[in-house]
C-alpha cells in the first residue's frame, strides 16, 4: 500500500505536536512490510531553496517539502486552487498513492479533498484541534476568555461581529460539503472525536487512535543522573502561548510561600511564539520576575529531546487553557515514567488518571488551584500519586495496526 501523507509542516522546520506526530506515524509506517510512505509537508519556498513548488528534504526522497498556494482562513478554500490542482496531479503522477492521509489541510486548504477524489484516491483526514468548528484558531475559546462549549452561527458572530450569523451557517454548510469525500476521520481522544460529530460529522466515519511517539524519541538515553539538592522538580514543555498556560504556572509560582518555595525547582521549557514586545511576552518575563528563584524560563529545546530531559524531573506540568485535545506532552511524560499534574478539562482531563498516564488534575485557569497542587506535591516529596503505576509503556504497535486498519477500510470504500 503507497500511502502519501500531507502535513501542515515538517517538525525539524516547524516544532509542534501536529507536525512531530506527522512524522513519528511516518517512520512506524516505513518499517511495516508492504507499506510505502512518502511525507509531504508544507514549507516556504525560501526553505525549498528553489522555484519549484516541490524539494526533498535533505535529499530524502521519502520526505518531501512542498509550497502549495495557501488558503482562506474563513472557508479554508485554496488561494489559487488551479496551482493546487496541478501540484495533487503531480503528486499523484510521481508516487501514484493508494491513499492519501491528510494530516492537516492548513496552507494546503480543504480543496485537497475533493481533488483527491476525482482522481479516484480515497482520503483519510486527521483531527487535530477544532478548526473545523472554531473560526479563532480551533481554540474555542471565547475573545473573553471563557471555554467555549458549543460552536453555533449566533456565538460564533459573537466573537466575530464583522461576520453575521448567516455567515457561520454557510461556513458550516460549505466545510461539511468539502468534507463529504472523506472516507474516515481520525482524532486523537474522545473527547475531539465527540466534539466534532456534534458538530456535524458522520459517527460512523470517525475512529479514535491517540497520537504515535517517534521511536527516536522513545529511545532517547537517560540524562546524567541530578546531584539531589531536596528540591522536587517540575517541567513544562511545550510553545509559550497565550493557550498553553505558561504564565498560568510562573503565577502559580509566585503564590507559593516560602517555605514550599524553597522546596520547589520550576522550569520551564520551549520557545515564545510571539515577538519580545509582544504583551503576553512581556507578561511572562513580569512573571517570571515575580516568581523569582521559584521559576525560571529555560528557553528552547530540541525536537526528539522531551522524553530524555523529561526524566530529569519528578513531575511534568500541563497547564493549558484551552482544551487541549490531546496534548503530546502527555505521552512523552508517559514514556517518560514521571506523573503529570494538568488541567481539568478535555483532552487532557481524559488522558491523566485511571487508565492513563498517572497524575492528577487540577482547575482548569485557577492559579491558586495549581498553586495548592504544586505545595501538595511538595508535602509529598514529589511522590507519584500513590497506587499508580510510575511508567505505562505506549502502545506504539497497537496504534500502529490501528491506522492500518483505517487505511485498509478506507481503500476497500473507495
Amino acid at each position: 500500500m503507497r500511502v502519501l501523507t500531507l502535513a501542515h509542516g515538517h517538525p525539524s522546520l516547524r516544532p509542534g505536536g501536529a507536525e512531530a506526530a506527522a512524522l513519528a506515524l511516518h517512520y512506524r509506517l516505513r518499517d511495516v512490510e508492504g507499506v510505502e510512505p512518502v511525507l509531504v509537508a508544507r514549507a516556504d519556498p525560501a526553505t525549498i531553496g528553489h522555484a519549484a513548488r516541490f524539494g526533498a528534504l535533505d535529499g530524502m526522497m521519502d520526505q518531501i517539502l512542498a509550497a502549495p498556494p495557501g488558503e482562506d482562513g474563513f472557508l479554508h478554500e485554496s488561494a489559487d486552487l488551479s496551482i493546487l490542482e496541478r501540484m495533487v496531479r503531480d503528486l499523484c503522477d510521481r508516487f501514484r498513492p493508494d491513499l492519501v492521509h491528510v494530516q492537516h489541510w492548513l496552507g494546503w486548504s480543504l480543496d485537497v479533498v475533493p481533488l483527491f477524489r476525482a482522481l479516484g484516491i480515497p482520503v483519510v483526514l486527521s483531527l487535530h484541534e477544532l478548526l473545523l468548528p472554531c473560526h479563532r484558531d480551533g481554540q474555542m475559546v471565547k475573545t473573553d476568555g471563557r471555554l467555549c462549549h458549543a460552536a453555533s452561527p449566533v456565538a460564533c458572530a459573537a466573537c466575530f461581529p464583522h461576520h453575521p450569523p448567516g455567515d457561520f451557517h454557510l461556513r458550516r454548510r460549505v466545510l461539511l460539503d468539502r468534507l463529504a469525500g472523506v472516507a474516515r476521520f481520525v482524532a486523537p481522544s474522545r473527547f475531539l472525536a465527540a466534539r466534532h460529530v456534534a458538530w456535524g460529522l458522520p459517527a460512523d466515519r470517525v475512529s479514535v487512535i491517540d497520537y504515535p511517539l517517534s521511536p527516536d524519541l522513545l529511545a532517547a538515553p537517560p540524562p546524567e543522573p541530578r546531584v539531589p539538592d531536596g528540591r522536587v522538580r517540575i517541567g513544562f514543555f511545550g510553545q509559550l502561548t497565550p493557550y498553553k498556560g505558561a504564565d498560568l504556572l510562573l503565577d502559580a509560582a509566585a503564590r507559593l510561600d516560602d517555605a514550599t518555595a524553597r522546596r520547589l525547582a520550576i522550569d520551564v521549557h520551549g520557545i515564545a511564539a510571539v515577538p519580545p514586545d509582544h504583551p503576553f511576552a512581556r507578561r511572562l518575563a513580569d512573571l517570571e520576575a515575580a516568581a523569582g528563584r521559584r521559576a525560571r524560563l529555560v528557553g528552547p529545546y530540541a525536537q526528539g529531546t522531551a522524553v530524555r530531559m523529561m526524566r530529569d524531573y519528578d513531575w511534568i506540568v500541563v497547564p493549558s487553557l484551552w482544551w487541549e485535545n490531546s496534548p503530546l506532552v502527555i505521552q512523552e511524560a508517559q514514556a517518560a515514567g514521571r506523573p503529570v499534574l494538568a488541567a481539568d478539562i478535555g483532552g487532557m482531563a481524559e488522558k491523566v488518571g485511571p487508565g492513563g498516564a498517572p497524575g492528577r488534575l487540577f482547575s482548569a485557569g485557577d492559579p491558586a488551584a495549581l498553586a495548592a497542587a504544586l505545595a501538595r506535591i511538595v508535602a509529598e516529596n514529589g511522590a507519584p500519586p500513590p497506587g499508580e503505576v510510575r511508567a505505562i509503556p505506549a502502545d506504539e504497535a497497537g496504534r500502529v495496526d490501528a491506522w492500518l486498519a483505517v487505511y485498509r477500510a478506507a481503500v476497500a470504500t473507495a
